[in-house]
């Protein structure tokens, strides 16, 4: 199972400063493939965004499994009404994604409308080990 997620629905008084911590992130740091910051900002003028945080970890469970296991758990019952979705994927240089574990990560947007916009990160954290951490941002 993943030792750590975190669920949270973000509108309101928090709203500017959660959507530029976010764009931060996924833009910004070590990425291999970064998010362009011209492509999220349209997450300023979102109704909501709900994101989800998660980290794996290898003790009994692949680490990819404990990740989807988690996202497949905690995900939304209302994930078809999102049109957006930004997926940030990190893990160590000493331990690389591999394209199986990348293949297992589309699984997180098969419920999603087909008109909805996908994008996708990909970045390195050292402090990660052989864990993977994923973050998700589902909008309207």
């Amino acid at each position: 199972m993943a030792i750590f997620s975190e669920i949270s629905r973000i509108d309101g008084a928090e709203f500017r400063a959660e959507v530029d911590e976010i764009v931060w992130l996924l833009t910004h740091g070590s990425q291999l493939i970064p998010v362009k910051s011209e492509v999220v900002t349209y997450l300023y003028d979102a109704s909501f965004i709900e994101k989800r945080r998660f980290t794996s970890f290898m003790g009994g469970y692949a680490r990819m499994d404990s990740i989807v296991q988690e996202v497949n758990r905690c995900d939304p019952s209302d994930k078809d009404t999102f049109d957006h979705a930004l997926i940030l994927i990190q893990t160590s240089k000493d331990h690389p994604l591999t394209m199986s574990e990348l293949q297992m990560l589309q699984e997180v947007t098969r419920d999603l409308p087909p008109e909805a916009v996908i994008h996708w990160g990909i970045g390195i954290n050292d402090d990660l080990k052989d864990k993977v951490f994923l973050m998700i941002v589902y909008s309207k």
